[in-house]
């Protein structure tokens, strides 16, 4: 009987501390805030710490959902894109009328996934050895300037982010974040590879494993010889990047800049479908030769340096293609520097509506995904300024035409110059240059064993076929991408200025006088 009372007495003082605990944060509501916010602060505190310390649930862990896993029904990870409500309408690829001198311009290798089947018992190996790497938990990516991880659902950017970071770490194999199939894989990847072209070293192709069920057990990429020196190759394509912006951030709308950057690219890059790591960035922006995949992405790159939204596009134009899709003031446009890359360079796919490109592009894969490209106010204007100049040029010639028709009766005599002979010029046989690779390296010789920044060389190639040949690489600025780019950075110097002049000589060699301003 004591026991039972001294209990309700309990209870009753219990409950009258309650009511006094009330009443006083009634009167005095700034303590109750302040117990609030200490209890608040004990439970975040409590919740790290759980963080920290916590196993993975045993029942949710990827490794062991692989006897249960169901690849038919597993997601693809994929969603609608959060930046834009509006749908890409593809045209039917009997309406393409692609130029057959386009058609050789697009090579594009699709994104190439070799899977391998394991046991069950060989996949939670994969598991307990490789580990899960860099998950890369605590990366974001901002809607706009990388749309492909937000195509991508909660798993999905789960495995993008893990495949970044690794990537970035220059982790090759690992075990998948989260249970994933084979198509969630692929899409995650490509979204990897699509938002970032800085990932130079990362090849277009990886390897995976998985079990019975069809979930992954784990993931093997692939790097590019440059992984093997990799802060030089990042250096030597931040500063080849640079180069070509510089100046950019002296334009004034994101238009002109985008005019700028355009320009500067194509003339200084060249198609080679034999260019090594044709896919990257790389080879358009270090090495100066690459395919369409090298133009997209280097324009992608520079234009996202100067926060810029701009998007690596895929697709179908005769063969498979890449381009870009940018984001001005007013919406979005096609933007196909590959194919504007012509002599001389033009504007025909600039700044195009998905209604210009309908004729011979058609987009494919997760980039139908991308937005709508409806943009108007800066469609078409380089075009149409082209138009005018050529115009211009056409009266001007036909002038020019006239007055030389009206002066030539009034010559009567010309003086004939023998051409010099190559020992007249300074020079003998030996020293004939007779590729245009042969002729690269003898202007990077003169031009590394000179200290002055205003350099006047000679030298001589074999026939007049090598000398057109040469005078093109100027015009078009292969000859930077070729030796000129390589001796800017050994300077540390920024700009060069070529005079190059040509001599005839008497056995059909030619004599080459150039002057170079370094700056």
């Amino acid at each position: 009987m004591r026991i039972v009372e001294r209990l309700l007495y309990g209870i009753g003082g219990l409950l009258a501390l309650i009511l006094l605990f009330i009443m006083l944060c009634h009167f005095k509501p700034e303590l109750a805030e302040k117990i609030g916010e200490t209890l608040k602060a004990n439970a975040k505190e409590m919740e790290e710490i759980s963080e920290e310390t916590t196993v993975p649930d045993i029942e949710t862990s990827p490794r062991n959902q692989i006897d249960t896993f169901d690849a038919v029904t597993a997601s693809d990870g994929m969603v609608v894109l959060p930046i834009t409500r509006e749908e890409y309408e593809a045209p039917t690829e009997d309406q393409l009328t692609v130029p057959s001198w386009a058609q050789e311009k697009s090579d594009l290798a699709s994104v190439e996934a070799q899977g391998a089947a394991v046991t069950e018992q060989e996949a939670r190996t994969a598991f307990d050895t490789l580990g899960i790497g860099n998950t890369g938990k605590d990366l974001s990516f901002d809607a706009v300037m990388y749309p492909y991880y937000h195509m991508l659902d909660a798993t999905g950017k789960a495995i993008y982010r893990q495949i970044y970071a690794n990537a970035n770490s220059l982790v090759k194999e690992f075990a998948p974040v989260e249970a994933i199939s084979a198509k969630l894989l692929e899409n995650a990847f490509t979204a990897v590879v699509n938002d970032h072209p800085e990932l130079f070293w990362v090849n277009t192709a990886y390897k995976y494993q998985y079990a019975p069920t069809g979930q992954v057990a784990s993931i093997y990429l692939s790097f590019n010889r440059t992984a093997d020196n990799i802060e030089e190759a990042k250096q030597l394509f931040e500063e080849s990047a640079d180069n070509i912006l510089q100046g950019a951030d002296e334009q004034g709308t994101d238009y002109e800049k985008e005019v700028y950057v355009h320009d500067r690219l194509i003339s200084r890059i060249s198609y080679s479908k034999a260019a090594t790591m044709n896919q990257s960035a790389y080879s358009a922006l270090v090495g100066g030769k690459t395919v369409c995949a090298g133009y997209a992405r280097a324009f992608q790159y520079l234009m996202q340096k100067l926060g810029i939204p701009c998007y690596y596009c895929t697709g179908f134009a005769g063969e498979n293609h890449a381009w870009n899709i940018i984001k001005l003031s007013d919406g979005y446009y096609n933007v196909d520097t590959t194919w504007d890359d012509t002599n001389p360079n033009t504007y025909i796919y600039f700044n195009c509506s998905d209604a210009d490109y309908a004729k011979d592009h058609i987009r494919r894969g997760l980039s139908v995904k991308l937005p709508p490209c409806n943009g108007e106010r800066y469609r078409g204007l380089e075009k149409e300024e082209e138009k005018e100049d050529e115009e211009k040029k056409e009266v001007t010639t036909n002038k020019e035409e006239n007055k030389q028709t009206s002066t030539s009766t009034e010559e009567t005599t010309q003086v004939v110059v023998a051409p010099r002979t190559l020992e007249q010029a300074g020079f003998t046989y030996e020293d004939l240059l007779k590729t245009i690779d042969d002729y690269y390296t003898d202007c990077s010789m003169y031009l590394v064993g000179s200290n002055n920044n205003t350099v006047t060389f000679q030298n001589v190639v074999a026939s007049e076929k090598l000398w057109k040949e040469i005078v093109k690489s100027y015009e078009k600025g292969d000859y930077e991408s070729a030796y000129m780019n390589r001796i800017l950075v050994e300077k540390h110097l920024n700009s060069a200025k070529a005079t190059v002049t040509g001599e005839a000589l008497a056995d059909g060699s030619y004599l080459i006088t150039h002057t170079i301003t370094l700056q």
